[in-house]
């Protein structure tokens, strides 16, 4: 590895190669001698990383309130790592685990029947449509959800959402005989 060092006599500024005895100054020729040293530490040695912990409780806390939940997840995370038992790290993961910024199901369509049939989806804020043989993303809150499927017959499910980490697929199928939804 090259390291940047002074040259203890001239003052000048050089690179050496760190896995070398010795090397000599380009300038003056002094001769600068490489002294690897070994530390040792008995005992128990305490490291003090509150401040870092601080810092990203606050940077934390700032991607979170403007909105980038992922960002403010992996920060929250992190400080976990380092203190499991931080109590506001732990309330933030908790918020931001619950806000879902992706969407998060996807319905396909299938209607032997029509061609040109369309599907109709509706939960509490949610109203879409997707036609015959297509898919549609939708994103639905952490909890369960109540979502009504009209196709030629009208069907209701509850998706549950455990968290911002849940997918779900949905598949509605309209037949000669046969209505059904598989939601896996």
């Amino acid at each position: 590895m090259i390291i940047a060092l002074k040259c203890p006599e001239c003052g000048a500024s050089m690179e050496a190669d760190d896995s070398r005895e010795f090397c000599f100054c380009s300038y003056c020729g002094y001769k600068i001698v490489n002294v690897k040293e070994k530390v040792e530490i008995s005992g128990a040695v305490k490291i003090d990383n509150s401040e870092a912990i601080e810092n990203l409780l606050t940077r934390a806390q700032q991607l979170e309130n403007s909105g980038k939940i992922d960002e403010a997840y992996s920060s929250y995370s992190r400080v976990l790592e380092m203190q499991p038992d931080n109590s506001t790290a732990k309330a933030g993961l908790s918020r931001v685990s619950n806000i879902i910024t992706e969407p998060n199901v996807t319905v396909k369509f299938i209607s032997e029947n029509n061609p040109a049939a369309m599907l109709r989806i509706q939960s509490k804020k949610l109203k879409t449509v997707v036609a015959n043989g297509g898919s549609v993303q939708i994103t639905l809150p952490v909890g369960n959800n109540k979502v009504v499927f009209k196709g030629t017959k009208g069907y209701s499910r509850d998706i549950a959402i455990a968290d911002r980490n849940t997918r779900v697929n949905v598949l509605y199928t309209e037949g000669k005989h046969v209505n059904r939804i598989d939601v896996y």
